[in-house]
């Protein structure tokens, strides 16, 4: 590589343990430690990434409080999550170069609507900004979920799709899978238990219900990897005799990955999750992100079945995919899964490596115009009672501490 005199500073402060943190740690690594660039991570003294990287020599952290600005210089370039772009302003001072990087599809989205609950504006009011940091190419989606979801809240331009899609590392796993007898079924889930995701799990789940009120003679064993807020509302679904569901909660490294590919037929997700199983040689149906309850007329994709690089669409009730639950349970029972691991395996390998991505990141961060100064000029630093609340709500975590 080039001799680069600039520095990448990852932005993503966090306590929990989710596939954004994975995301930018393991981004992180791989830029300091195979591209040979100065990385630095910001981010609570305890937090996910600090105590995951805590014998590194390779990334330098910069310790983050919620009630101190941190301050950078203009050698140094921020990348952080789209979504994050109210959290740079009040977080962040001095001259610096920022890239966002678009991972959720709904992320930004929601962080505005927590404004104009207490204001005037209207989503399209931040369309001339977000306008202004695509001339500055400072901002670059995932895929295009992220790009379609945002365009329809707010309405900016996008006069060329080009898409940095997310990874995950592949895995050293044997060839040939487990085979499970047929007679128990064993389906899971991988993710956190937030609202858009626990919405398509419930989906998923009363099509199980379906399937095994009408087959008494088979067993469903369906296991939930990860926890959150909403995992009540999986706890209430009432389910048949022949299906026994088991929350295992936040599994990590080597224990998720052998548990997976040793205990799993099928997995269902969405984001991250998916391409970590994909890497495992496994199945895995890709589901839509919903707010809302989802009707039981749709159906299902395999994640190689994705297009533009989507690892999740938001649920629309006219969209129809391939395959019905039923057939998706028949790929397992008639012997043809073998053949479904390859081809999600398959899909990872030609979209999803680190190596690709890494080298398109390094290369968008370096192409990004957009300076700290200039973004304090937009709406994402005007909006003073987000900034308020945000302070509030970070103040009342630490004294419940």
């Amino acid at each position: 590589m080039e001799e680069f005199n600039k520095t990448i500073v990852f932005f993503y402060p966090s306590k929990v343990v989710g596939g954004a943190e994975y995301l930018f740690m393991r981004s992180a690594l791989f830029m300091a430690e195979q591209m040979n660039l100065k990385v630095q991570y910001i981010d609570y003294a305890d937090g996910f990434v600090a105590r995951e990287l805590s014998g590194s020599k390779s990334v330098e952290f910069i310790v983050y409080s919620d009630l101190v600005k941190v301050k950078l210089k203009e050698n140094q370039i921020v990348i952080c999550p789209f979504s994050s772009a109210f959290w740079v302003n009040i977080s962040l001072k001095g001259n610096y170069s920022i890239l966002f990087w678009s991972i959720h599809p709904a992320g930004l989205y929601e962080r505005v609507a927590t404004y104009c609950k207490f204001s005037r504006f209207k989503y399209t009011d931040f369309t001339s900004d977000i306008n202004a940091l695509l001339n500055h190419n400072a901002v670059v989606f995932m895929d295009g979920s992220n790009v379609d979801y945002q365009r329809d809240k707010f309405n900016f331009s996008l006069h060329k799709e080009d898409f940095l899609p997310i990874f995950c590392l592949e895995k050293q796993v044997p060839l040939v899978s487990k085979k499970v007898p047929t007679a128990t079924i064993h389906l899971g889930w991988l993710g956190r238990l937030c609202i858009e995701k626990v919405n398509p799990l419930i989906n998923v789940l009363r099509h199980l219900k379906l399937r095994a009120l009408t087959n008494h003679d088979q067993q469903f064993i369906f296991h939930i990897i990860g926890d959150g807020e909403c995992r009540y509302l999986v706890e209430k679904e009432s389910l048949p005799r022949n299906v026994s569901i088991c929350f295992h909660g936040v599994v990590t490294g080597a224990e998720l990955y052998d548990f997976i590919y040793q205990n799993i037929d099928v997995m269902f997700g969405m984001g991250t999750s998916t391409l970590e199983v994909a890497s495992l040689k496994k199945a895995i149906i890709l589901v839509d992100l919903s707010f809302e309850e989802m009707q039981m007329n749709n159906q299902f994709r395999w994640l190689y079945e994705s297009t533009r690089y989507s690892v999740g669409d938001e649920y629309k009730k006219e969209v129809v995919y391939n395959h019905s639950f039923d057939e998706v349970i028949d790929v397992i029972t008639n012997g043809k899964l073998a053949a479904i691991e390859n081809e999600c395996y398959n899909y990872f390998k030609q979209y999803h490596t680190i190596e690709h991505t890494c080298n398109e990141l390094y290369h968008r961060a370096v192409s990004s115009t957009l300076d700290s100064i200039s973004f304090r000029k937009t709406k994402f630093n005007k909006v003073f009672i987000y900034g308020i609340l945000f302070k509030i709500k970070r103040f009342k975590n630490s004294l419940l501490k």
